[in-house]
């Protein structure tokens, strides 16, 4: 038998693969984003940790004396407290991709649904749908989310290197105090 005497069974099992397969991308990216975000709240965390150890230490009172009599000491301490406010603000970012992702009205992504004016035209309007319409739609969320994704790993990924020299230069303005 050849391909063209089963065109419809054919056509329909690589429909549903590719339905398959666009819901478990859609699910993988959106763990991959779910934990990118659970990293950046993890350095929030870490970075607030840094900051008030060196506020508890007294570190902070070196900047305290006058400009002219700043040393190496003062110049890390400012280094590593500004190194510390971008890595916070580096691992904000991380979130803000998601936060302000516009989506006009759609079937799938939930601000799209939200766009309705209520159940009732959202409900008609999925009833009306073909299946293509709706692979389009699942389709496009995928691709979303796959930016979401990588804008999000973007800035996680400079919020991590800021953290490194944060802490070695909280580390080594802890040190120089004493």
């Amino acid at each position: 038998m050849k391909k063209d005497d089963f065109p419809d069974a054919i056509g329909s099992e690589v429909e549903s693969l590719t339905q398959e397969l666009l819901l478990d991308q859609r699910e993988h990216i959106d763990r991959y984003i779910v934990i990118a975000d659970t990293k950046a709240a993890f350095l929030i965390g870490l970075l607030s940790a840094v900051i008030l150890a060196l506020y508890q230490s007294s570190a902070l009172k070196q900047l305290l004396v006058p400009l002219s009599e700043w040393g190496f000491s003062q110049g890390l301490l400012v280094m590593a407290l500004l190194s510390l406010a971008a890595s916070v603000l580096l691992s904000i970012f991380v979130v803000r991709p998601r936060l302000f992702n516009t989506v006009e009205r759609g079937l799938i992504p939930w601000l799209g649904v939200s766009s309705f004016p209520d159940r009732a035209e959202y409900l008609k309007c999925l009833g009306a749908a073909t299946r293509g319409q709706l692979m389009e739609e699942l389709a496009g969320n995928v691709y979303d989310l796959s930016n979401i994704a990588r804008r999000k790993y973007y800035w996680l990924g400079w919020s991590f290197r800021m953290t490194a020299i944060a802490l070695v230069t909280s580390g080594l303005a802890y040190l120089l105090k004493f």
